[in-house]
Formats: C-alpha cells, sequence, structure tokens
C-alpha cells in the first residue's frame, strides 16, 4: 500500500487506540521523511553538477581572458601588422599579373611554333637549292668541258673526234666487242668522211703516239692494236697507203716487222705504241684479225668550209624532322553510497535546504561570473585587437609567396620561351640569308648554262666569238655596260659607240631576245638607283613620224612590251628603253633621246682563225 493510501486508511478508521496513534505518528513521520530526503538529495546533486561547470567555465573563460590581455597590441603598433595582412591577403594583382604572363606564354608558343615550321620549310628549300646549285654547276661544268673539246676542235672536227694539229683524228671504241677488221673499220672511217689514218712524217708519228689510248687488259699485246691505212692488198710486197702513195722512205715497224709468220703477220698495217714512238707498226691478218682503228680527216680551206656548212649533228648535254581522435571514456559508474544517519528528519530537512540553497546562491554568483567574464573576454578582443597576428601573417606570407612563385615560375617559362624564339629567329634569318645567296647563284648558273648552250652552236659552226667583254645570246653578241665607271649617255651617241664596235643599238624584235635581256639587266639592277636612271637605251624610236615606231635597221615595230600608259610622248620622248622590270612584258618605256641613260649593243659573231 502507497504512502498516501496508508494516511488515508489510518485517518478514517474510528478504532483507533492512543498506542496505534502513536505508532502512527511515528510511522508517517519516518515515512515522510524518507520521501523528502530522496528530493533534496537529487537537488543537491543538480546544484553541485551546475556549480562544477560553472566553475570549470568561469576558469576557462578567466584563462582566455589572461591570455588576450597578454596578447593585447595597442592600435599604433598593431596599424604596421595589419597593414601587412591586408597587402598579404590581397593576391589580386598578382593573380592577373600571372594570368597575363601566361596568356603572353600561349601567344609566343603559338608564334615559336609557327616560326619553327617556317624554318623548317626554308631548311628544306634550302636544301632543295643546294641540290639544284649541285646538278646546275654540273651541268654547267658539262658544258664548259664540251665547249673546251669543241674550242680545241673549233667546229672543224666532228663530235667525237680530237683536233691535232691540221688533222681531225677518231680513236674507236676499245672494247673487244666493238672490234673490226681491217676492211669494216675503213668503211667505218669513210661513212664518218675520212679513212684510215695514213702517217706521212715524223711529227704526226710523235703526235699519234703521244695520243695513243692507254689499255689495261690481258690480252696479248698485238690484239690491243689500232688498224691504220696502210697494206699490201694491191701488190704483195708493196705497203701502199689507201690514198694510193706507196710508203718508201718513212717506215716505223716494230722489230722483226713485217712479218710472213707467227700471230703478227698479215698483209695490212696496224699501230701500237708501248714506249718507242720509232717502233709501232706491225702486221696483221686483214680479215681475221679484229682490232681498234683510227680515223683521219686532213682538214684545208674547202674541207673546213664543208664541215661547216654539213651541219653535222652534235651529242646535246642533258641537264641534269588519420587522423585519429581520442574517444572520450564514459566515465565509470560508481555507487553513490548515501549514508543515512539516524538523525531526527526534521534535522535532516533543514540541513538538505541550507545545502541546496548555498548552492543555489553559488550557481548564481558563478553564472553571474561567467556572463561578466565573457562580457570581459568580448570587449579584449573586439576593442584591443586582441589576436595571433603573427600566426595569422605567417599564413597569408605562405599564401603569399605560393601565388608569387607561380607568377615567377610562368614568368621563367615565358623567358625560356622568348629565348628559345630567338634562336629560332637567328636560324630563320641564316637560312633566309643563304636562300637569297643561293638564289642568286642558282640565277647566274642559268644565265651561264643559257649563254654556254647558246654558245656551243655558235663554237660549231666555225670558231665565232664575240668580242671580249660581249655576251652571246641567242645567237647574237651583246654588249651590256654595267658597271658603274662607265658613263650614262644619249641616244645618239649610244648607236655610236655601238656602230665603232661594228654593230648597232640591240634590236629586240622575238621574244627570247626580249627575256634574255631582261633577265640580265634584273639580275645585274642597282637597286640604290631611282628606277628613272636604271633604263637602257634600244635601237627603237619614233623620230621619223610620231607613233611609228622603227628599229635602227628600218623595220617597223610589230609587238612591244610597254608599260602601262607607254608610250606616251611625255616631253617630247622618242627613243625607248628598257627597264628592269619584276614583269618583263611590261619593261619598256619611251624617253627624250638626249636623257642620259646606259645602253645595249648587238653584233653578229665573228670568225677567227
Amino acid at each position: 500500500m502507497s504512502f498516501e493510501g496508508k494516511i488515508y486508511q489510518d485517518l478514517t478508521t474510528d478504532e483507533v487506540s492512543p498506542s496505534h496513534r502513536q505508532t502512527f505518528g511515528q510511522d508517517l513521520f519516518a515515512e515522510m521523511g524518507k520521501y523528502t530526503f530522496q528530493h533534496q538529495r537529487l537537488v543537491v546533486i543538480s546544484l553541485g553538477l551546475l556549480n562544477a561547470s560553472l566553475l570549470i567555465s568561469a576558469a576557462v573563460i578567466g584563462i582566455c581572458c589572461a591570455n588576450a590581455k597578454d596578447l593585447q597590441v595597442p592600435d599604433l603598433a598593431a596599424s604596421p601588422l595589419l597593414v601587412e595582412v591586408n597587402f598579404l591577403r590581397n593576391h589580386t594583382e598578382i593573380i592577373k599579373e600571372r594570368k597575363e604572363i601566361q596568356n603572353t606564354l600561349e601567344k609566343e608558343r603559338a608564334n615559336h611554333y609557327q616560326l619553327k615550321l617556317e624554318a623548317r620549310q626554308k631548311e628544306t628549300l634550302t636544301v632543295n637549292l643546294q641540290r639544284k646549285i649541285t646538278i646546275l654547276q654540273t651541268e654547267k661544268t658539262n658544258l664548259l668541258s664540251n665547249a673546251s673539246a669543241l674550242e680545241k676542235n673549233c667546229g672543224r672536227c666532228p663530235s667525237g673526234w680530237l683536233l691535232l694539229e691540221s688533222s681531225c683524228y677518231y680513236f674507236s671504241n676499245y672494247e673487244p666487242e666493238s672490234r673490226k677488221n681491217w676492211s669494216d673499220s675503213r668503211a667505218d672511217c669513210i661513212r664518218q668522211g675520212g679513212d684510215l689514218l695514213i702517217i706521212n712524217s715524223l711529227e704526226e708519228q710523235q703526235l699519234i703516239s703521244t695520243n695513243f689510248p692507254r689499255t689495261d687488259s690481258s690480252s696479248m699485246w698485238w690484239m690491243n692494236g689500232f688498224w691504220i691505212g696502210l697494206s699490201e692488198l694491191k701488190h704483195l710486197g708493196t705497203w701502199t697507203w689507201t690514198n694510193n702513195v706507196t710508203e718508201t722512205s718513212i717506215m716505223y715497224w716494230r722489230s722483226g716487222q713485217p712479218s710472213r709468220t707467227g700471230p703478227q703477220s698479215g698483209n695490212c698495217a696496224a699501230f701500237h705504241y708501248y714506249g718507242d714512238t720509232m717502233r709501232t707498226w706491225y702486221t696483221g691478218n686483214c680479215q681475221q684479225h679484229l682490232l681498234n682503228w683510227i680515223c683521219e680527216i686532213r682538214l684545208n680551206n674547202s674541207k673546213m668550209e664543208e664541215m661547216q656548212n654539213s651541219g653535222r649533228p652534235y651529242d646535246k648535254l642533258i641537264s641534269l624532322e588519420e587522423t585519429t581522435e581520442d574517444e572520450p571514456h564514459p566515465p565509470s559508474n560508481q555507487e553513490n553510497q548515501v549514508t543515512v544517519s539516524t538523525m531526527r528528519p526534521e534535522s535532516t530537512i533543514n540541513r538538505y535546504k541550507l545545502l541546496t540553497a548555498s548552492l543555489a546562491v553559488l550557481a548564481v554568483i558563478l553564472l553571474m561570473l561567467n556572463i561578466g567574464l565573457g562580457v570581459y573576454y568580448n570587449k579584449l578582443t573586439e576593442n584591443n585587437i586582441v589576436r595571433d597576428i603573427t600566426g595569422e601573417i605567417r599564413k597569408l606570407e605562405l599564401s603569399y609567396e605560393a601565388a608569387v612563385q607561380s607568377r615567377d615560375e610562368v614568368k621563367k617559362q615565358l623567358a625560356m620561351e622568348i629565348s628559345e624564339q630567338q634562336v629560332v629567329k637567328w636560324e630563320l634569318e641564316h637560312h633566309t640569308m643563304i636562300i637569297k645567296t643561293y638564289e642568286k647563284q642558282v640565277e647566274k648558273l642559268h644565265v651561264d648554262i643559257a649563254s654556254l648552250k647558246s654558245h656551243l652552236p655558235m663554237i660549231k659552226e666555225g670558231c665565232r666569238h664575240c668580242l671580249p667583254g660581249w655576251t652571246f645570246m641567242s645567237s647574237t653578241c651583246y654588249y651590256f655596260p654595267f658597271s658603274d665607271t662607265l658613263y650614262r649617255t644619249t641616244w645618239n651617241e649610244a648607236r655610236q659607240f655601238c656602230r665603232r664596235q661594228g654593230g648597232d643599238l640591240a634590236i629586240v624584235n622575238n621574244r627570247e631576245k626580249h627575256l634574255g635581256i631582261t633577265r640580265l639587266i634584273t639580275v645585274n639592277q642597282d637597286l640604290l638607283r631611282p628606277m628613272s636612271q636604271s633604263g637602257f637605251w634600244i635601237g627603237l624610236r619614233d623620230v621619223e613620224e610620231e607613233g611609228v615606231w622603227k628599229w635602227v635597221d628600218g623595220t617597223r615595230l610589230t609587238d612591244g612590251y610597254w608599260n602601262v600608259g607607254e608610250p606616251n610622248n611625255s616631253n617630247n620622248e622618242d627613243c625607248a628603253a628598257v627597264y628592269p622590270k619584276s614583269n618583263p612584258f611590261m619593261s619598256w618605256n619611251d624617253a627624250p633621246c638626249n636623257y642620259n641613260l646606259k645602253w645595249i649593243c648587238e653584233m653578229a659573231p665573228r670568225s677567227f682563225g
């Protein structure tokens, strides 16, 4: 039964003895004391815990206030630090600068790539020009060699023949499969316009010996000889040349020759030089022995004219890249043992009430203390700038240094890129200079080759030459006064100069002549001189009738290469001149005949000897 129920039962019972009432009073007080004690104990424990918490909080806030007071910095002293903090916090300019540098770096890299491509193209062009120069130099060398050989023959000997003194000589192929017997050898010489060699003097004997081909053959010496035009086919024992001249006084037989026996026997003579110019002839079987042969064409005036007019064909040269956190350990549950004294309940309750009141007052005091400390700490931190500025500055410095380092790294990359790019620019300039030099060499080689090619027919026609200082083009000799030491003169005086040399002012009446002339004056153009002073007089004018242009030989102009708007007869312009222009078909201007310009002479090649 509950405590209230028991009270209610005892109070409502009529039959109650005095002793029972006494007992009831004691029991009732005992029950009430027990109940009140339990509640008072709970309140005391709660207040104790609250006070402990408030005390700890006050201690913590007090420590923070003490630290904040120690770190308190006067406003005057803190100002520079705050300025530095604000400076370190502001990375905008550095970031902006880094971005600008990065953009510049990307542009430079793109430009560098384009420069590399251009440099590779220039390098390829340089290599191609080198190859072209090599080919052209080889072609020029061959042409010079051919021209030299032709000049030695002076056009009087067929191609492949050798001019020695006053005769042309032909030494047949030295290969065994091309050899012939005596009769077939003579037939080949006749087919070429000559005959087998006739030696009619000591000088000729020595000349043939000196020019005799050297052969490295393992066969017998007599098999490497050359048939000559000497035989005894008509009368046995009588040696006669092919021109029917009997050989009687001049004999250059080897020892034991002529012979009737052995391998060196027969009725036809052969030539073999082996150290002694006076002992070179031996005999061979005219039909069975297969040897090389020597042909001869003796030159005289009528023969030379025949050769010059025969128009024999000549060989052409063919141009050839854990953190871990400590988990809080729950406090061990210990039994709170409360010893209940045998005091009187009234006394115990009063003591608990006093304790409760004390703890409550203490709690209020501690709470007020905490509030006061909190307000004080807040004032310290807000009004006195209490903070760990040094730590903040250090963090900001690290962040600032990282931003600066990033910017400097990009700067370094940009500087390296510009440096590498400069090397490529220098390389590009180097290739450009080389290309210009090579292009000039190619142009000069083309001009030289064209001149040689046009010069060869002139030589073949009979040793015709241009005067020293003149240029041969299109079967004509031209004179260009390119040197600055030569004066400029009027049209009439220029024509007189040409006539004194045996020629006249140039008549440019076909495309080939015009292109050859404009190419030469463009290659030799003085770039520092005004275009108006860079012209060359040609043999064309309209002095007789305005607008009717005639060459110096009296023929009328049919097709001109005038510049735009020319001729315009401004200031009585009656004479024509050619100028160095990129477009050769717009290179003629009319000019006053008394104007001073360079000039171009022409005349036919001359024959010598």
